[in-house]
């Protein structure tokens, strides 16, 4: 004969406050429509002001020799200083050319 034993019932789990357990919000840098000191564009960014079109399966990078007013920032341009950052977007397919285009973003 086989002996049943009666497991206590589980308990409820506590309900969280929605508030309290919300995430917290987004503090990583986000890019600008107005080009301000401070903010980061990324090369999608910059390419967009150049008027590129960065398709896919191409190698986006910017480049810049303007530094007191933008430097390089992983991919994009980090605008540390008032008045024009010149930049130039390259876009290389394989081992193909690739094809640049500068632009000025005037940065306030």
């Amino acid at each position: 004969q086989q002996a049943f034993i009666e497991n206590p019932p589980i308990p409820e789990t506590p309900k969280v406050n929605a508030l309290i357990a919300a995430e917290p919000p987004n503090t990583a840098v986000e890019t600008v429509a107005q080009p301000v000191v401070g903010a980061v564009l990324t090369a999608n960014d910059v390419a967009q002001r150049a008027k590129v079109a960065a398709p896919k399966g191409g190698l986006l990078s910017v480049t810049t020799k303007s530094t007191k007013v933008c430097k390089s920032a992983g991919s994009g341009l980090a605008l540390v200083g008032k008045g024009t950052c010149k930049a130039t977007v390259s876009i290389k397919f394989g081992a193909g050319k690739p094809k640049n285009k500068t632009v000025s973003i005037k940065v306030s």
